[in-house]
């Protein structure tokens, strides 16, 4: 979804065909101006999700490519604390092409090569998509009211 950075995208495929030439015929799909099922069809069918997150409170684009079961590398954007772990991802600072680039190869590597490492990533990630579901942010709403309700005055 390279809509904030295609500058930085061009970059980032170029340094990894340099990097890893054995990596340089691997096809990339954009996922831009796409209804959001079209989108998730290709997801579902990629295995790897570079995230191009820039300047967003949330990182849907990535948790939804972890709920896909998509191996994810890039940038998590602003709320790298929030979800974007070492055990569900490559992650690079934000801007930091070079390293987005590796992380990159990394992940493209290790879904060529089914290693443990991409499916406990794959398997993290998942289970950290659940953990924003609907179902799960809605309890969570009603437990944080029920507790405020219950100590108003």
């Amino acid at each position: 979804m390279p809509r904030k950075r295609r500058e930085e995208v061009a970059m980032i495929r170029h340094l990894v065909g340099l990097m890893r030439p054995d990596l340089a015929a691997v096809p990339w799909v954009e996922i831009d101006a796409m209804t959001h099922e079209q989108g998730m069809e290709i997801l579902a069918a990629s295995a790897v999700f570079l995230s191009l997150q820039r300047f967003e409170g949330f990182g849907l684009p990535a948790i939804e490519a972890m709920a896909a079961g998509c191996l994810v590398a890039g940038f998590p954007g602003v709320a790298i604390s929030d979800y974007a772990q070492p055990d569900n991802g490559w992650w690079a600072r934000d801007d930091d092409i070079e390293a987005a680039a590796r992380a990159v190869c990394a992940a493209l590597t290790a879904a060529r090569d089914g290693t443990p490492s991409a499916l406990a990533r794959i398997e993290a990630g998942r289970v950290l998509a659940q953990s924003y579901s609907v179902p799960v942010r809605d309890a969570a709403l009603l437990a944080f009211f029920e507790s405020f309700l219950a100590t108003a005055p």
